[in-house]
């Protein structure tokens, strides 16, 4: 399998998402193509051991940087490495495209470059949630892709969210819900506001109960992988014609190493496939 990274994308590019290839490289058997500015990838190459891997470099002489404005970005960078990893996929030279770069701007490449599922009003990026179910696992959508939407694209978020819990994650009958919240401290109700600065207080008051905090230190630590964002890699695009996935800007080599894990999983179980196969006959509904 063949996986087009964004070498030139995220924060700490292009040495994490270097480094974070050759990792996923070698645990994973797969092709890892580094697209970006050749002369920054092969120093960053020239780093590490790649005896024996699959990790060929190709020449993108732009870059869509975090800070530009999506839509002009794409139209005039013809040639950034976002544009030239989606070029893989669309001519059927790589299964997936990974990049840890400006969301918008991989969005909007995405739309451009491959296109929408026959079908798909609008695209959702979508990642996994920790729950306390027997799976341990939500797949949560849309994430940022989309900042108006209407009920008919809520009903095709559901479709390739259940598609994706099916196929990728292996949730044989997940249920679909509907969330609304926010994240300032402010959000929920009186008794959530006053029980966390009070359950703080009272710990830090009571010297046994800190002990018992440093005892459970191992089950905070598992705890804390859980819900360590590295751990999920990136944020599914579903909705386009390829397998694309969107890590944080911030992914160190560690993430950037499971994001190209979770299009792996994606490409491998035929996520694009799933998803355009129940449009057809579900579109009656949703017109």
């Amino acid at each position: 399998m063949k996986i087009a990274l964004d070498a030139m994308g995220g924060d700490f590019a292009p040495e994490a998402a270097v480094h974070g290839a050759v990792w996923a490289a070698r645990d994973y058997g797969l092709t890892i193509q580094l697209v970006g500015k050749p002369e920054a990838i092969n120093a960053e190459l020239a780093k590490h051991n790649t005896a024996g891997l699959d990790l060929p470099v190709i020449p993108a002489s732009e870059v869509i940087e975090m800070d530009e404005p999506p839509a002009v970005a794409v139209k005039t960078k013809r040639d950034s490495s976002m544009a030239v990893a989606l070029r893989l996929v669309k001519h059927k030279e790589s299964e997936a495209f990974v990049t840890a770069g400006n969301s918008g701007g991989a969005l909007a490449s995405a739309l451009f470059g491959l296109g929408r599922v026959k079908g798909i009003k609008r695209p959702a990026l979508g990642t996994i949630f920790p729950n306390t179910s027997d799976y341990g696992l939500s797949f949560l959508l849309d994430v940022g892709a989309n900042t108006d939407v209407r009920p008919e694209f809520l009903l095709q978020f559901a479709i390739m969210g259940s598609r994706y819990a099916e196929n990728v994650l292996k949730i044989p009958t997940p249920r679909v819900g509907l969330l609304s919240t926010g994240e300032e401290e402010e959000k929920g109700n009186q008794l959530i506001q006053e029980v966390t600065p009070m359950l703080k207080r009272e710990i830090k008051a009571r010297p046994l109960a800190m002990l018992g905090a440093l005892l459970a230190r191992g089950a905070i630590k598992a705890l804390r992988s859980k819900l360590d964002y590295r751990e999920f890699g990136g944020g599914s695009l579903l909705g386009v014609n390829g397998v694309v996935i969107i890590a944080h800007g911030r992914s160190d080599p560690y993430a950037v190493r499971h994001a190209i894990r979770v299009a792996k999983q994606a490409a491998e179980n035929n996520i694009v496939e799933a998803i355009g196969r129940d449009l057809p006959e579900l579109e009656p509904t949703i017109g």
